[in-house]
């Protein structure tokens, strides 16, 4: 069985660091940073239309990062800004 590190939390509460930090010192890591932070920087505020498109575009990235993530060698380290 693959055990993945999920880092959850607040806003501001270090998991981004801490997921680097574990990646950059050890090569059995590989860090996969949080969907929505990234899609909400590539887009402007009114690219997507509504929270559902907003939701949806984000569900839709995590299964493309959830296949990677089952496919690697490393224990991946996944950052989330929600449950799920």
């Amino acid at each position: 069985m693959k055990h993945i590190v999920v880092l959850n939390g607040i806003h501001g509460a270090g998991k981004s660091s801490l997921g680097k930090l574990l990646a950059r010192h050890s090569k059995d890591y590989i860090f996969f940073p949080e969907i929505g932070g990234a899609l909400r920087q590539e887009v402007g505020s009114n690219a997507l239309q509504s929270s559902e498109d907003f939701d949806g575009k984000i569900m839709e990235r995590e299964l493309q990062r959830d296949e990677k993530l089952l496919a690697c060698k490393e224990m991946p380290i996944v950052e989330t800004w929600h449950l799920g």
